[in-house]
């Protein structure tokens, strides 16, 4: 899934899913979901400077690299 606009829907359809659980006081999922609409736009940017990974690591390690710091230091506490 090396698309930007792949990944973008993917994001997008998480959010509304969280947006779900959030009103259903679901804060578990709420959590979880958030946290894969980060990934999924974190990936959605890769695929925007023909990169890809699949793998925690990586994806944080391109954000180290790509965005300002205080976005990276509150992707660390998720």
């Amino acid at each position: 899934m090396g698309d930007f606009n792949k990944h973008l829907k993917l994001a997008k359809e998480k959010l509304k899913a969280t947006l779900t659980a959030y009103q259903n006081k679901q804060t578990t999922v709420v959590g979880d979901l958030g946290i894969k609409v980060v990934e999924q736009l974190v990936e959605a940017d890769a695929a925007e400077h023909e990169e890809h990974f699949g793998d925690h690591k990586s994806r944080h390690e391109y954000s180290n690299r790509n965005f300002p710091s205080e976005v990276n230091k509150a992707m660390r506490k998720v």
